[in-house]
């Protein structure tokens, strides 16, 4: 019934994929950016941090709707995108377990009645509700009017996208559209060539099933032939069941094209967690300085901070690039600066284009134009050699006491 959406069942590359839905597969505003907007429908809900069904399936799920539903839009379908996307965040917040909760959908169309009546027209409301209640069962079960609604096909293939990925038994059958195709090297195992400079990759975890780390940490990937590189988590702590990467692959090192090479359900080794790089207690106020990928680590203790702990310390992020093609995460980071009161962030590039409207040059060179530091200041440097060196010397002359300047050097984006 699903294959009569679909041209073929051939799952494009990153690159291909690439090509066949234009330069937003890299575009990091599919992910959290989109995700911060709708931080105050997750609080409402509650959701758990833990297990399949978690808030992070919701999240991922909101993310694979929206991109998907954007890439119909543009080819001319007519879709209720709003409503996908919140029918995506609520349709398992009301799971009793990971099994078979035959009714968790329905409770959650309750869940849906309960928070949006009267704040959305009957028939959008009422679209959310049925995408909630009838995704829990199998097409043959499933009145064919219901089943062809647009955004219910869009809502599934999402839904399908990351859990039945995420248990590591995807069934292409079971996507409809074509494009799902195409996000099957993100969702599952992602791998995405971010821009020309810039790869992420998510990777699951089998065995063990979980990692406990600490924001800063690092893991240590065996690249074959006896020979290992070590790379920053990317990823919050809490996200236990997986890891995030971010790697410069322009070196062209046996690291950067090991893990280029990876294809979802490639199998990778790696030790972890490594390293002593992590947020130290007692510091009252807090700074990160990266460049290029050294904002790997960063990334995680800011998530970490804010999204998980609710920290209400001030904290200031610094982050310099060279070209304005070589950004990424720059909405992410800016959605984050939005929503929290106590976050700032500040993006510099050393060689911008004219008219660039921001700080410009080295980054350590900006923040000295704009922040007054002193004793109970912590500082996290971590990038460049030279950017750690000239920072670690600078911060020491702007009043922070040694021993609270902790940092991290990269080659290359590779430890």
């Amino acid at each position: 019934m699903r294959k009569e959406y679909r041209r073929d069942i051939i799952i494009p590359t990153a690159e291909e994929a690439k090509e066949l839905l234009g330069k937003e597969l890299g575009d990091q505003r599919m992910r959290l950016g989109e995700v911060m907007s709708y931080q105050p429908l997750f609080k409402k809900l509650k959701l758990a941090t833990d297990g399949v069904h978690d808030i992070f399936h919701s999240a991922r799920t909101l993310v694979a709707g929206g991109t998907l539903a954007r890439w119909e839009q543009k080819n001319g379908a007519r879709l209720r995108i709003p409503e996908i996307e919140v029918g995506l965040i609520i349709h398992d917040s009301r799971r009793k377990n990971d099994g078979y909760d035959w009714m968790h959908g329905v409770r959650a169309a309750k869940v849906a009645r309960g928070l949006l009546a009267g704040e959305m027209l009957h028939n959008n409301l009422r679209l959310i509700e049925l995408m909630c209640a009838w995704h829990v069962l199998p097409d043959a079960w499933t009145p064919k009017q219901i089943r062809e609604i647009p955004e219910m096909i869009i809502f599934e293939d999402s839904d399908a996208l990351d859990r039945q990925g995420r248990r590591g038994n995807l069934n292409l059958d079971y996507l409809r559209l074509r494009r799902s195709l195409a996000l099957v090297n993100i969702m599952n195992g992602e791998h995405i060539l971010i821009n020309e400079r810039f790869q992420y990759l998510h990777i699951e975890l089998t065995e063990p099933h979980e990692l406990e780390f600490q924001a800063g940490q690092y893991v240590s990937v065996d690249v074959g032939g006896g020979e290992r590189r070590s790379y920053s988590i990317a990823s919050a702590p809490s996200l236990k069941h997986a890891v995030e990467l971010c790697v410069d692959i322009t070196p062209g090192g046996k690291g950067s094209e090991y893990l280029k090479n990876l294809r979802p359900g490639s199998e990778v080794s790696f030790l972890a967690p490594l390293g002593v790089f992590v947020l130290k207690p007692g510091e009252k106020k807090l700074l990160f300085v990266a460049t290029g990928t050294g904002i790997a680590p960063l990334r995680s203790m800011i998530l970490d901070l804010l999204r998980d702990k609710q920290d209400a310390r001030p904290l200031w992020l610094y982050w310099g690039l060279r070209f304005v093609e070589d950004m990424f995460w720059e909405e992410e980071f800016r959605q984050m600066h939005e929503f929290f009161n106590n976050f700032n962030f500040h993006l510099t590039l050393s060689r911008p284009p004219n008219h660039w409207p921001l700080c410009n040059g080295y980054v350590t060179n900006c923040l000295k134009q704009e922040l007054k530091l002193g004793a109970e200041w912590g500082v996290y440097l971590c990038g460049s050699k030279e950017m750690v060196a000239d920072g670690s010397k600078l911060m020491i002359e702007m009043g922070v006491p040694k021993e609270q300047v902790h940092f991290e050097k990269f080659e290359g984006g590779e430890r």
